[in-house]
């Protein structure tokens, strides 16, 4: 509300709003402080902006800019036809409280020893841009590639714990586009340790807790086809894969059984509610785990998609918020691909890989 006076004019803002106009946003919980990744207030409860590493606070206080020549989640390759839609992650339309997870039980979860139907988990999906998803790395056996994985920094691969088999050397292959031939971009590391996560048990159950960690031998050199996905705090990870969409990658079954295929695919999937993931199977869906995919089947992770990333992008900067994990066949109508909620462990993430 405002008032006239003498040349000049007064106004009362409501709460959540300051300026002479209310045109700014005061607080985190309305549109995010109008800040583009991270918002917080500070002790005189100002909003503060701030950005990931590899990011500093333009000009404007608000926006973020990259600070190193290959910042995470970003794609620095020009696509023509090939750029993510990006329309459902922006905070314009985001009001939210505490947005802090409540499922705090997550350690305390019972596990149990049922059997899930064993597929790694594109179908439906598009051929991947070269460099269109740069974080993303292929795992390869003694004999043939087997699973996905996402680069957190130089050192340092996430993937499903699932994807390690105890005496079977692995092999980062970064940079892959297409893997029926030979590329420049290829970069190739030796896993010299793998780390699941101190939850895991596969002889309880194998997808519960299906995330871990691979060190490579040396490091990778980032440039436009080897960069690493961002990595944002538990909170602020849990709010990006609320936004509602997501993207997954993977060289998987482009059919439930079928070929695996040989460029990179994608596909963008929604986040489905927890009530209709938790119908959609017999099986015990975590608080650890989420649902994403479309109710009228034929677009699904699938076999050798497994940990892969889920990402969210945000204002042109992807941030990790799945691993693909598990699923009943693929692409089936009223099933889901199940994920691994990566806001639980991105405190583990950031202490073994020493990610800042």
């Amino acid at each position: 509300m405002c008032k006239d006076d003498i040349n000049s004019y007064e106004c009362w803002c409501q709460a959540g709003y300051e300026g002479k106009n209310c045109e700014l946003d005061a607080t985190c919980s309305i549109k995010n402080g109008r800040c583009k990744q991270f918002c917080k207030r500070d002790t005189d409860n100002k909003v503060v902006c701030s950005c990931t590493a590899g990011y500093r606070l333009a000009e404007d206080q608000k926006s973020c800019e990259p600070a190193v020549p290959f910042p995470c989640g970003r794609v620095s390759v020009s696509h023509t036809s090939k750029t993510l839609t990006r329309a459902e992650t922006i905070f314009s339309n985001m009001n939210y409280e505490n947005s802090s997870e409540a499922e705090i039980i997550w350690d305390n979860v019972t596990q149990s020893n049922q059997s899930f139907d064993d597929f790694n988990r594109v179908v439906g999906g598009e051929d991947a841009a070269r460099g269109q998803f740069p974080w993303q790395v292929l795992l390869h056996g003694e004999i043939a590639a087997f699973c996905g994985g996402s680069i957190v920094n130089e050192k340092w691969v996430v993937t499903a714990a699932h994807c390690i088999k105890p005496g079977v050397k692995i092999t980062v292959v970064a940079g892959e586009h297409n893997t029926e031939e030979p590329e420049p971009t290829e970069q190739k590391r030796n896993v010299i340790r793998a780390i699941p996560y101190h939850g895991y048990n596969a002889s309880i159950n194998k997808y519960s807790h299906d995330i871990a960690l691979l060190e490579l031998d040396e490091p990778l050199k980032l440039n436009s086809y080897v960069t690493p996905i961002c990595i944002a705090d538990r909170e602020y990870t849990n709010i990006f894969l609320k936004f509602g969409y997501g993207y997954v990658s993977g060289w998987g079954k482009v059919f439930n059984r079928g070929r695996s295929a040989s460029i990179l695919q994608y596909l963008k999937v929604p986040l489905v509610d927890r009530a209709t993931c938790l119908r959609s199977t017999k099986f015990t869906i975590y608080n650890h785990m989420f649902c994403a995919g479309y109710h009228e089947g034929g677009k699904d992770s699938c076999q050798g998609d497994s940990g892969g990333p889920h990402v969210t992008e945000v204002e042109g900067t992807s941030f990790l918020t799945g691993i693909i994990s598990w699923g009943e066949e693929c692409a089936m109508k009223g099933k889901y691909g199940i994920y691994t909620k990566v806001s639980r462990y991105v405190n583990w993430i950031k202490e073994k890989t020493k990610l800042t």
